[in-house]
């Protein structure tokens, strides 16, 4: 029973991980092409972010079954690794476009076709793919810190949207207005989270 509160207790520190210290758009700058565009519109930042929860996970699930049964023992892996993660997405893209459509009420449903392609295809699965087999994690593993990555991109955004409020008023010089102060301002959040984990830490 000890063992089983521990392998919890690990995922959940993998997932709060993934989340805040590992943040991967903080920390990595994955995900960072549609982080912006998403600031102005709370609403469409949960439908893309459940989209792109629900694409991270089974883009990972399909991945780390690939790689286990048909990857593994080829000599030419490395060179097919890429392909492999985009077929992966593609797949999930698709599965998740059935779920949307099935499932999901019409006004939602026209946000997420909209959403689909950016959120399906988008840097931080791609690196969430890569870096879950390099740390070589198991299939649990992979799940949770795909999860944890996809909630990490809804707190950025969220942390991003409350910055651009602070950052839109008179005291700001009209040069660094806008896109200036916002890069600013990512490099400062990216520098302080950097420094409480170190490079050691780095999962």
């Amino acid at each position: 029973m000890r063992e089983v509160f521990a392998d919890i207790l690990s995922y959940i520190m993998l997932m709060l991980t993934a989340i805040t210290l590992q943040n991967s758009v903080f920390t990595r700058g994955l995900g960072t092409s549609h982080l912006l565009s998403l600031a102005d519109d709370t609403t469409d930042t949960f439908v893309f972010t459940g989209i792109l929860t629900l694409c991270t996970t089974i883009s990972g699930m399909l991945y780390w079954t690939v790689n286990r049964f048909l990857l593994q023992n080829l000599s030419f892996k490395r060179y097919i690794r890429p392909l492999s993660a985009v077929v992966c997405m593609s797949v999930a893209f698709f599965v998740v476009l059935f779920i949307i459509v099935k499932k999901a009420p019409m006004k939602t449903v026209q946000k997420a076709v909209a959403a689909m392609p950016s959120a399906a295809f988008n840097t931080l699965i791609l690196g969430t793919i890569f870096l879950t087999e390099n740390y070589s994690m198991n299939l649990v593993q992979t799940i949770v810190f795909s999860i944890g990555s996809a909630i990490g991109f809804m707190v950025a955004v969220l942390m991003i949207t409350e910055g651009k409020d602070k950052l839109n008023n008179d005291a700001i010089p009209n040069a660094f207005k806008g896109l200036p102060s916002m890069l600013m301002y990512l490099a400062g959040l990216s520098m302080a989270i950097y420094a409480l984990t170190g490079h050691p830490f780095s999962i």
